[in-house]
């Protein structure tokens, strides 16, 4: 199925779900089908009404110049940067900054690494200054821990 093609249902409302084809070659809404499923349009295959109505669903969308869609940043934090985690996550970033900023490590343009690739142990010992690419350079496992140690 192809992918970055909208989907929408017959009131021509967009559907952005997961869906599924049927043998017959009709694509339907859910992953599987149930007695919920609705079966699914391409937007030429709409009523005139439902085009309209398709049609005014993408004029709303905010898009920058280019046709790119501008970020909602309220939203991005209610969503992942406001969880009390994340806040913790950022506060020690914060405070590894700080550490080296203190001890006279110029840190302009630059990431702060941990050594040993835990974001949460800010010893002094622990940190250094790398490029953007450097520091983000390696995958980092679930427990945070660098796969090269020596990256």
């Amino acid at each position: 199925m192809a992918k970055g093609v909208k989907h929408y249902k017959k009131d021509g409302t967009v559907w952005n779900g997961s869906y599924h084809k049927m043998p017959d070659g009709s694509l339907h809404t859910n992953k599987t089908h149930t007695k919920t499923s609705i079966k699914l349009y391409h937007y030429g295959d709409l009523t005139e009404a439902a085009k309209k109505k398709a049609r005014s669903q993408r004029a709303t969308t905010k898009l920058a110049p280019g046709g790119v869609a501008t970020r909602n940043y309220r939203q991005e934090y209610d969503r992942y940067q406001g969880k009390p985690e994340q806040i913790k996550n950022r506060a020690s970033r914060n405070a590894a900054r700080a550490t080296l900023k203190k001890a006279g490590v110029n840190v302009a343009g630059k990431d702060v690494a941990h050594r040993n690739g835990n974001a949460k142990d800010n010893r002094r010992s622990n940190l250094t200054t790398k490029t953007a690419s450097q520091n983000r350079s390696y995958a980092r496992t679930r427990t945070a821990r660098k796969r090269n140690p020596y990256a």
